[in-house]
């Protein structure tokens, strides 16, 4: 294991509701930079606190309206300092809609967090936002092949899988395949030659405290 990743769910009265649900939502009601302003230091305090093998890396999400808004950085770098984490440890995933806002000002705010040691995630890669010219001018070091392309296995789904692999070699960064839940799947995307895996198969989502038990488990 060389990551966890930190994923944001909402009981309300028992009931679990979606992301899918409550984060678009949020989205529309400008409490993004908010909700991921506590994710970010929640998840860096756990990790702290978290007695795993050295330099294991904390992999967060970051919204289009968390990146861009103004205090992302002051957030960011608070929570780097209060709870000692190296900046290299912390993956922070940006979705491929961010091709969609402007160039330059997302270009800008990836370049800081390059920066600043901070690794960068293309999530969801594959899904219709990104070009070869954005890609070319934004620094990043992870590529995460869309898990429609894991679960949907075809020829089409390999062919396009081999094409990121031969372009994030080209960019000089590694890829992520999301959504393995079989050995089947595991051992074709590593044959295809895939850097890191993630899915149900390895292990599925969980709270910190049974995180810790699943480790102590297992490692």
């Amino acid at each position: 294991m060389s990551s966890v990743e930190a994923l944001l769910r909402w009981n309300c009265d028992g009931e679990n509701i979606s992301p899918a649900v409550f984060i678009p939502l949020a989205e529309r009601s400008g409490l993004m930079p908010e909700i991921g302003a506590w994710v970010l230091n929640r998840a860096l305090i756990d990790l702290s606190h978290w007695q795993f093998k050295p330099g294991l890396a904390m992999s967060i999400n970051v919204s289009v309206a968390q990146l861009l808004d103004d205090s992302f950085f002051k957030v960011l770098d608070n929570a780097l300092s209060t709870t000692k984490i190296s900046p290299e440890r912390l993956y922070l995933e940006i979705t491929e809609s961010v091709f969609a806002i402007d160039k330059d000002l997302v270009t800008k705010r990836v370049s800081e967090l390059v920066a600043r040691d901070v690794k960068i995630s293309i999530d969801d890669f594959g899904t219709g936002y990104s070009s070869l010219n954005r890609l070319q001018s934004m620094p990043f070091n992870f590529i995460k092949i869309d898990r429609s392309f894991i679960q949907n296995s075809s020829e089409e789904s390999d062919t396009i899988i081999r094409a990121t692999l031969l372009m994030a070699k080209e960019f000089g960064c590694k890829t992520i395949a999301e959504g393995i839940e079989t050995e089947q799947q595991r051992q074709h995307l590593s044959q295809l030659g895939t850097d890191y895996l993630q899915g149900f198969y390895f292990a599925r989502p969980m709270n910190a405290n049974d995180l810790i038990s699943w480790y102590n488990e297992n490692y």
